[in-house]
């Protein structure tokens, strides 16, 4: 399951107008594969924008209209239901887990937002809000299957820390060595990832053993995504500042890194189950790219028919894609799946 940053996907950047009638268009997926695309938008809104996918094919994201950035999760069977917290004026859902409950951020004023997190019950069942104790803005990024979730949360003049979430609403600081990083996923066996220090990632298990580690001579490592049996999949720099590429940790510990061919920039965004990896990826003087890696190594482009760029940040475990994609038309969501 992915557990997307704060800093949320590119296409918010880009400067479309209008709505096409897209909804329920399906197209083929890139260089011959298999899968097939269906592309949709929510009613109302300017652009799209799914941040998880999870084991049914339910997509949670947020959406942009005149009015700000409202939640939305659209259901396998295509129904999409919109929301937002009470008097919530910017709503950022960032993760769905196998029981439809939904977690993210949310700001009640928008000329000097403070963000709160929230959860959000199966079926519009009520939301609960959650403030870390002491902070100033609370950022969910991501729930597993038990309803344990992870995130960030910044105090004024000192930064930015790591939180777990049990079930039952206990907040817990993170703890690497008497450090406090942010995790940026969970799985379900409560083993959570992200990143360590200057240039380094950790996996911590529910009890507390603790890994570091990071790819051959990076110097920034940012895991993004952990699957089941503990494989960590994410992406790093060599360089500070330089072109980022992808890796992914074996449960072993066995480190892999990648690109896929042409690539200048590599970002990974989810891993599933089965091990297959999607982000996207950089070409020069051209726009992003959407990739799938599969268990053996081998990457295959993912783009939208007729768009410029192409967003993949999610995968459930039957293998199913979400993500956006931009240009010419307004930015949209779709599914990609067998």
């Amino acid at each position: 399951m992915i557990a997307p940053t704060r800093i949320q996907s590119a296409s918010t950047a880009l400067l479309l107008a209008g709505v096409a009638s897209i909804f329920g268009m399906a197209a083929a997926f890139a260089d011959s594969q298999s899968k097939s695309i269906t592309e949709f938008t929510v009613p109302g809104g300017s652009d799209t924008l799914p941040e998880s996918i999870n084991a049914k094919g339910d997509v949670t994201g947020y959406y942009v209209d005149g009015t700000g950035a409202h939640g939305f999760v659209r259901k396998h069977d295509g129904t999409i239901v919109t929301f937002d917290p009470k008097a919530s004026v910017s709503t950022v859902p960032s993760s769905i887990n196998s029981a439809g409950v939904i977690t993210g951020d949310y700001s009640r004023n928008s000329q000097r937002p403070i963000y709160h997190g929230f959860v959000r019950a199966p079926g519009g069942g009520g939301f609960t809000t959650i403030d870390v104790p002491g902070a100033n803005n609370t950022s969910p990024l991501c729930i597993n299957a038990g309803g344990t979730i992870v995130g960030q949360y910044e105090v004024e003049n000192s930064g930015y820390f790591g939180f777990i979430r049990a079930p039952d609403g206990t907040i817990t600081q993170v703890d690497v060595n008497g450090e406090s990083p942010v995790p940026q996923s969970i799985n379900d066996s409560n083993t959570i990832t992200g990143g360590y220090g200057g240039g380094s990632g950790f996996v911590q298990t529910g009890d507390g053993a603790t890994t570091i580690f990071a790819p051959p001579d990076a110097t920034l490592t940012l895991p993004t995504s952990i699957n089941s049996a503990g494989a960590v999949a994410g992406y790093f720099q060599n360089t500070l500042g330089g072109p980022d590429h992808g890796f992914v940790r074996a449960a072993d510990g066995s480190i892999t890194t990648f690109d896929p061919k042409g690539s200048t920039e590599t970002f990974v965004m989810s891993i599933n189950d089965a091990g297959t990896i999607v982000g996207n990826y950089s070409v020069k003087g051209g726009y992003p790219l959407g990739f799938v890696r599969t268990p053996d190594g081998h990457i295959r482009t993912l783009t939208v028919p007729n768009s410029n760029a192409t967003w993949p940040v999610g995968i459930n475990a039957a293998g199913a894609v979400t993500g956006n994609f931009g240009g010419p038309n307004p930015v949209a969501g779709f599914i990609a799946q067998e």
